[in-house]
């Protein structure tokens, strides 16, 4: 499979518009997997390695043996449901596969195995800032981002104000962004998400983002997605934050599901499995 990594805020349609009262599922996966494929290159490879290589059948294909492409699975096997209004949180530590599922959850991404339904407008918000055009001021960039997630003009420019306001940003606004600070980037692209409204909104490690007083702004626009009954999917770290916000958690490992349920149940299993594995490290060392 090639895939392409998101770079910042993505919008993906569903198969069809949600109705009122609707009781289907927003987003339904049944045992998805998805694959990368790694290709081993020599690092020292000269060019008369290379015709020698060529020149002999049997280096060839030895050559040929060591670059043989393998495959990663990132995903395996995982199964999920999301109602309508629901906060889903998802933990896990670097690598397990968090990422790669919301990118393929919202679309950027589709499985290699397993089936994936959608319904409804899918928005997502992953590498915060990452989309920006650093020689554009944090004004144009805001143009650009809704232009990228469809939104009409006229509501970008009904919202600006809104959006600098939130981004503590004002007194910057129209400097380039590449002479904002990385947090700056990141507070500005999740004000983005005061321009949105979809079905399903994607989170993606951002409810960090900026000092402590920003945080809990951040904090607030989920909880407005969610008191208008918007279904949202979070990543996180943080065990505060999943247990604060959402209503159900799902603990990937490797790439697969270890344990779905109670926020406050799986994020103290996996505190104890972290406290373990720090114990084991260190008598090992």
């Amino acid at each position: 499979m090639t895939s392409q990594l998101a770079t910042g805020a993505c919008d993906a349609r569903g198969e069809r518009p949600l109705g009122d009262g609707e009781a289907l599922a927003v987003i339904e996966a049944e045992r998805i997997g998805v694959r990368y494929v790694v290709r081993h290159q020599r690092a020292n490879a000269t060019l008369r390695a290379a015709l020698v290589e060529t020149l002999d059948p049997r280096r060839w294909r030895a050559a040929a043996e060591a670059r043989r492409a393998q495959a990663h699975w990132a995903l395996r096997e995982v199964s999920l449901r999301l109602a309508r209004g629901e906060v889903l949180g998802v933990i896990g530590r670097n690598g397990a596969g968090k990422t790669t599922l919301l990118q393929t959850l919202a679309g950027v991404f589709l499985p290699d195995e397993g089936r994936l339904v959608r319904r409804g407008e899918v928005s997502c918000l992953l590498s915060l800032g990452a989309g920006f055009n650093g020689n554009l001021s944090g004004r144009e960039n805001v143009h650009l981002n809704g232009a990228v997630l469809g939104i009409a003009r006229k509501r970008i420019e009904e919202k600006l104000d809104a959006v600098i306001a939130f981004s503590d940003l004002a007194a910057f606004i129209d400097a380039p962004v590449r002479t904002y600070s990385a947090g700056m980037r990141a507070r500005l692209g999740f004000s983005v998400a005061l321009l949105v409204d979809p079905d399903v909104v994607i989170l993606d490690e951002i409810l960090r983002v900026g000092d402590a007083a920003f945080r809990e702004k951040a904090g607030s626009i989920l909880e407005r997605f969610r008191g208008a009954g918007k279904s949202i999917v979070l990543a996180s770290h943080s065990m505060d934050i999943v247990q604060r916000h959402c209503d159900r958690v799902l603990w990937l490992d490797r790439g697969r599901i270890r344990a779905e349920g109670p926020p406050a149940e799986i994020a103290a299993a996996y505190l104890e499995d972290a406290r373990r594995e720090q114990d084991r490290l260190g008598a090992a060392g």
